[in-house]
């Protein structure tokens, strides 16, 4: 068992958005469950839950690119530092996680999907403070 630490790099969400507007789909994983995806999450995050990624789970209908980099974001950072390690063992060659994850993205200002429509988050209305931590 070495002191092999899992390499990932973070990403800010205005950089996430940047690449989203200039490139086409980018692998960003959701890896909240299902009901927290449901109520809030940026538009182009596949819902992937921690459950299955951790131990080699199921990865759903989405065809995986394990040269290209792949961002992961959760609910504010802690899971997805557990599920890029999943990726980075799995052979990702370059993991990023989304710093702050879903709310980090919220008070940037960067619009979610909340219900099933677009809306521009901010703090005010961040839909993620309504919940308990």
């Amino acid at each position: 068992m070495g002191g092999d630490a899992i390499e990932y790099g973070v990403i800010t969400p205005n950089d996430l958005h940047r690449l989203l507007q200039g490139a086409g789909a980018l692998q960003l994983i959701d890896v909240r469950m299902p009901e927290e995806f449901a109520e809030v999450h940026v538009s182009a995050a596949i819902n992937l839950p921690l459950d299955r990624v951790q131990g080699g789970g199921g990865t759903g209908d989405f065809e995986w690119r394990k040269e290209e980099p792949v961002y992961i974001l959760c609910r504010s950072g802690r899971r997805a530092m557990t599920a890029a390690g999943e990726f980075a063992a799995a052979g990702f060659r370059e993991v990023f996680i989304v710093e702050g994850g879903t709310e980090g993205w919220i008070e940037a200002g960067f619009p979610v999907i909340e219900e099933g429509s677009p809306v521009a988050g901010a703090r005010a209305s961040n839909p993620l403070n309504r919940r308990a931590s």
